[in-house]
């Protein structure tokens, strides 16, 4: 009998042991895996202030370039690199990149979008001919009968825009030419609106030229993207990366897309 409750005893502590160290091991991962998680989030924490560093510098940087004359090629240069912090463990790298050739855009039905258009280095005396031609293709026509409308007016500094505003309309899909033009101004930019009629424009793309039909770079603006790394160097070093997109010169408008109808009277202070 006591050889019978010997058994048992010795059954039940081992059920009592196993239960115990499930329990143990089960409790252990919890705390490694939050442990890990902590360490994670320090990590990302850390290396998303880098990256925070590295962009604000990137906008100082910009600010400068423009002070000094710098062109937007070589601001674009000077911003690129990387850097330590005084935590050698944290570091970010960055790159600039500059809009060039043509940019691409989907419009929905009744949707506009707005561009500036001008030569950038053409505002510090680089001499390099204004915009005077917008060539324009979009995609997929057979799936409706969208229509795309350009509307541009010119704009001087110390005068403002200029009236009238001229207008194409509708912009076939396999594409057209429209000659960027004011016969009674000399306009130094452009303000461009597309707008998108009776359905969707898929990938509509535009490029600009100058009076020798030479492409200009529509550089008006850097994109900035950096990438904070902390610990650097790591197998589990955690990465962040924050993207911030400079107009190189500051915008000439604020224009919205829509229409406000009032019963009274609207007053604008």
């Amino acid at each position: 009998m006591r050889n019978n409750q010997a058994g048992v005893t010795l059954v039940l502590s081992l059920l009592v042991l196993t239960v115990v160290t499930a329990v143990a091991t089960a409790l252990s991962i919890l705390i490694i895996n939050e442990v890990l998680n902590t360490r994670g989030i320090t990590s990302s924490v850390k290396s998303f202030y880098g990256a925070e560093v590295g962009i604000e510098q990137g906008l100082w940087l910009v600010q400068k370039a423009r002070r000094d004359g710098t062109s937007i090629e070589d601001a674009a240069n000077l911003l690129a690199g990387g850097q330590q912090l005084s935590d050698p463990r944290v570091q970010w790298t960055r790159l600039a990149e500059v809009k060039s050739e043509s940019i691409t855009i989907n419009l929905r039905k009744d949707e506009s979008a707005f561009f500036e258009l001008y030569t950038p280095d053409d505002q510090i005396g680089m001499g390099v001919g204004p915009p005077s031609e917008l060539s324009i293709t979009f995609e997929e026509c057979a799936a409706g009968p969208t229509k795309v409308e350009a509307t541009w007016t010119g704009w001087k500094a110390g005068v403002g825009f200029f009236e009238p505003s001229y207008k194409s309309y509708p912009i076939p899909c396999n594409g057209t030419s429209i000659s960027l033009e004011d016969p009674i101004n000399d306009p130094e930019r452009f303000r461009l609106q597309l707008r998108a009629f009776d359905g969707a424009a898929t990938k509509l793309t535009f490029v600009v030229k100058d009076e020798a039909h030479t492409i200009i770079n529509l550089s008006s603006q850097i994109k900035i993207t950096v990438t904070g790394e902390y610990p650097s160097g790591s197998l589990t070093s955690s990465s962040q990366a924050i993207e911030a997109k400079v107009p190189w010169l500051i915008p000439i408008s604020g224009i919205f897309s829509y229409a406000v109808f009032s019963e009274e009277d609207i007053i604008k202070n």
